[in-house]
C-alpha cells in the first residue's frame, strides 16, 4: 500500500496537471484552477480517511472544517450578526469533531466500503450537487469540482493496488484486489445505500450539456 506522501504527491500532481488543461481550455479561471487543483489533491486522499488516526483522516477533517467555515461566512456574514456567525462555525466544527468524526470511525473498516470505485462515485457527485445548489458556483465548475474529486480518488486506488504488486518477487500481495474494487459486495446494506444515494444525487446534478460543452472545448488546446 502506498503511504501518506505518495497518495499526496501523485494526487497533487495529476490534479495540478489536469487543471492546467482545464485553464489553457478556457474552462476555468487561473483561481479556479488553483481550487480544483487542491480538491483533486484531497480527493487522493479521501480513501484512507477510513484508518482511524490517519493522516488523511485528520487532514480531511481540518479541509472539511475549514470549507465549511468559509461557507458559512460567505453565506451569514451580511444577513446575521457577528456573535451568531461565531457561534455558528464553533456549533459547526464541535459537531464534526465529537459526533461526526467518532460515528465514521465506528462504522468505518478500512479497505472496506471506502476503498471502493461507487464511494467514489458518491462523493463527485455529493461535491457537485452541494457545488452547485448550496455554494451557489456556476454549473461548469461545479462539474470540475466533482470530477477532480473521483480523478483524485481514483488515483489513489489506482496506487493501492500498484503496490500492491511485488516486483522483485514478481507476485501479489494479498491486498492486491482490496483497494480499487468496484462495488463493496462484501458489505451488500452498504453498498444498496450507496446506489440510491448516487440514484438521488444524478437526479440534482446541474445540466449534462454543460458538461458536454466543457469538455469539448479541451479539444481545442494548443499542445
Amino acid at each position: 500500500m502506498a503511504n501518506f506522501n505518495t497518495h499526496l504527491s501523485l494526487a497533487g500532481i495529476g490534479s495540478g496537471l489536469l487543471a492546467s488543461a482545464a485553464i489553457a481550455a478556457g474552462v476555468s479561471t487561473t483561481s479556479e484552477g488553483m481550487v480544483l487543483w487542491l480538491t483533486g489533491t484531497l480527493g487522493g486522499l479521501l480513501p484512507d480517511v477510513d484508518a482511524d488516526n490517519s493522516s488523511s483522516l485528520k487532514v480531511v477533517f481540518n479541509c472539511i472544517a475549514l470549507l465549511l467555515t468559509v461557507v458559512i461566512i460567505v453565506r451569514l456574514s451580511h444577513t446575521q450578526p457577528l456573535t451568531q456567525v461565531w457561534l455558528i462555525i464553533i456549533g459547526v466544527y464541535l459537531c464534526l469533531r465529537w459526533l461526526a468524526l467518532p460515528l465514521f470511525k465506528q462504522f468505518t473498516v478500512h479497505r472496506g466500503s471506502w476503498h471502493s470505485l461507487l464511494t467514489g462515485l458518491t462523493l463527485s457527485l455529493l461535491v457537485t450537487d452541494i457545488a452547485w445548489h448550496v455554494v451557489g458556483v456556476s454549473a461548469t465548475f461545479a462539474w470540475l469540482l466533482g470530477i477532480f474529486l473521483g480523478v483524485g480518488f481514483l488515483i489513489h486506488l489506482l496506487l493501492d493496488e500498484i503496490y500492491a504488486f511485488d516486483i522483485s518477487g514478481t507476485r501479489f500481495k494479498r491486498s492486491f484486489g482490496s483497494a480499487c474494487k468496484p462495488i463493496p459486495l462484501s458489505q451488500p446494506v452498504v453498498s444498496g445505500a450507496l446506489l440510491l444515494i448516487c440514484a438521488m444525487l444524478v437526479t440534482w446534478l446541474p445540466p449534462l450539456a454543460v458538461l458536454k460543452a466543457s469538455l469539448a472545448t479541451f479539444r481545442s488546446i494548443p499542445l
